[in-house]
C-alpha cells in the first residue's frame, strides 16, 4: 500500500468511511457481546452447528478503530458555558394557526355585495 503524502482531502476521507462497513461492523460487536450466532451463519450451517460469534483480541483491536473512524465519539463533546453568562436551556412553545385567514377578507365584500343588494331593490 502506498503512503499518501498531507492529508486526505473530504471527498477522500468520505469515500474511505462509505467503503467501511460501519453497520456489519457494530451488529459483529452486538453479537459477540451478547453470545449471540450471526444468523449468516446459521443460515449457511443451520442453527445446530453454528456457534456463537467469538472475536479475538485483534479483530476486536481492528474493529475498534474502523468504527472510530466512522463513528463519532461522543463521550469527547464538552457543552460548557461561561461563569458570566451560563448555558440555559429553553423550550419555547407556540401555537401557530396554518390556515389562512379568510373570513377577516370575505366579510367586508359580503357585507358590502349584501347591503348593495338590498339597497338595489326596487321598492313597490
Amino acid at each position: 500500500m502506498a503512503a499518501t503524502k498531507g492529508t486526505l482531502s473530504k471527498l477522500q476521507q468520505d469515500k474511505i468511511r462509505e467503503a467501511i462497513q460501519t453497520t456489519q461492523l457494530v451488529k459483529r460487536l452486538q453479537f459477540f457481546a451478547l453470545g449471540q450466532k450471526d444468523p449468516a451463519e446459521v443460515a449457511r450451517v443451520g442453527d445446530d452447528k453454528a456457534q456463537p460469534v467469538d472475536l479475538d483480541a485483534g479483530r476486536l483491536k481492528a474493529i475498534d478503530m474502523l468504527i472510530r473512524k466512522t463513528l463519532p465519539d461522543l463521550s469527547a463533546v464538552t457543552i460548557s458555558g461561561d461563569a458570566d453568562q451560563p448555558l440555559v436551556h429553553k423550550v419555547i412553545r407556540e401555537i401557530v394557526n396554518t390556515q389562512p385567514q379568510i373570513e377577516h377578507l370575505e366579510a367586508p365584500l359580503v357585507h358590502k355585495v349584501v347591503r348593495e343588494g338590498v339597497n338595489a331593490r326596487p321598492k313597490d
